[in-house]
């Protein structure tokens, strides 16, 4: 008997959804595979106030580079190249980057050259981004996985091979920028699109992401800084390099969240919560294992087993529960294009960031910051729950 031919198509969409799911999953890891071990990699070989100070750096520069990067790349994905063309996003890309440099050298003077270099680091990520977003929408996904992981690779080629952490991150920014060049935008021709009426609607939306993205990640910088400023470098880098775990579920959750985004617009709230129950799944497995491998992932990290060690690894391991699917749903929201509603789930997030890690870190100090990151998860879960059921009201209201 013939195979169906609706069958069998059918069979194709699954397999390239799933080889589409497992190259943004490979890009998405290796985006953030570079600082993780780069926390590694510094803890192990110049001690943990090294690892403290770097992650100190990603927490002061990340709320600001999520806002100076206005989303674009999530624009990008969910529209159109006619909707939205290359150019226009390069433009606007141009635009924010005099802002952005003149914070790379505001950090280098006033706070440390560590923190200028990541700065400038992510400056040249976030011109990466919008030509790998550009490969993505075009279907060429393992051309953009392929520049993420080099930019991996050469972080930590770079920290192998400089004596001193400064060094390390020059050798890297130069490394980057070169690959931006001859790798991500290849040196092609790129007409910039200067015209207002066409910027402006892409200008507002991005402006409205890129702040919800800055509140977004403000809250997970709060507990990392009051805790720097609470305890020790030393402290915060323990803290860092344990958190490599949860943030390797957060990156994963992302993946599979913006594997979604084609079919997220005509999700129902149901489906939409099935699919947040995923990471939730996820992160129950990954707690069970941690606690049980706990001296094997301590070898591993080249951390000595100390209660201390352990707490903190506890602590952050019930995070996980709420930070793995809070990482997948702010995707239905920007998928539904409900970008107020953005908005309202940043700003809750912020203010519950900032009460627990004012209220839970100087009492309970590292275990009271992964109980923040905890609960900012719940509270984005919640709001944003609560916000597409009145979104779905409201639209089922119009359709009677």
């Amino acid at each position: 008997m013939a195979f169906p031919i609706s069958a069998a198509s059918t069979l194709l969409r699954q397999s390239r959804w799933w080889q589409d799911t497992a190259w943004v999953a490979i890009a998405n890891v290796s985006q953030a595979a570079g600082p993780f071990l780069a926390l590694l990699l510094l803890g192990r070989w110049h001690g943990l106030a090294a690892a403290g100070q770097f992650a100190y750096a990603l927490a002061v520069t990340s709320p600001l580079a999520q806002l100076l990067n206005f989303q674009l790349k999530a624009l990008i994905l969910t529209h159109s190249s006619e909707e939205l063309p290359l150019s226009i996003t390069a433009s606007l890309r141009a635009i924010i980057t005099l802002p952005a440099t003149l914070l790379v050298l505001g950090f280098s003077i006033v706070i440390a050259p560590l923190v200028g270099i990541w700065m400038a680091a992510r400056l040249i990520d976030s011109w990466a981004e919008i030509f790998q977003a550009d490969l993505q929408r075009s279907g060429n996904l393992p051309r953009a996985a392929l520049s993420q992981a080099l930019r991996a690779f050469g972080l930590v080629a770079a920290i192998c091979l400089a004596p001193s952490p400064v060094l390390a991150f020059l050798l890297f920014l130069a490394f980057s920028f070169m690959l931006l060049l001859l790798f991500d935008w290849r040196l092609r021709p790129l007409p910039l699109t200067l015209h207002w009426p066409a910027l402006s609607p892409v200008l507002r939306r991005g402006f409205v992401l890129g702040l919800v993205l800055f509140l977004q990640t403000s809250s997970g910088s709060i507990p990392r800084i009051v805790l720097e400023n609470s305890t020790d470098a030393a402290t915060l880098g323990l803290f860092a390099t344990l958190s490599v775990l949860l943030q390797i579920g957060v990156l994963l959750a992302t993946s599979f969240g913006q594997s979604l985004l084609p079919q997220l617009p005509s999700a129902s709230l149901g489906r939409v919560a099935i699919w947040s129950a995923i990471p939730l799944l996820g992160a129950l497995l990954a707690f069970a294992v941690e606690q049980a491998a706990e001296p094997v992932l301590f070898d591993l990290l080249r951390l000595t087993p100390t209660h201390q060690a352990h707490e903190i690894l506890f602590a952050l391991g019930l995070a996980q529960f709420t930070v793995w699917p809070a990482s997948m749903i702010g995707f239905a929201l920007t998928a539904k294009r409900l970008y107020n509603e953005l908005l309202i789930v940043g700003a809750s997030i912020l203010l519950a960031s900032a009460a627990s890690s004012f209220w839970f870190i100087p009492a309970w100090g590292y275990s009271g910051a992964a109980l923040t990151l905890a609960v900012t998860g719940a509270i984005t879960l919640i709001v944003s729950f609560i916000l597409l059921a009145a979104s779905a009201h409201q639209a089922q209201a119009a359709n009677i």
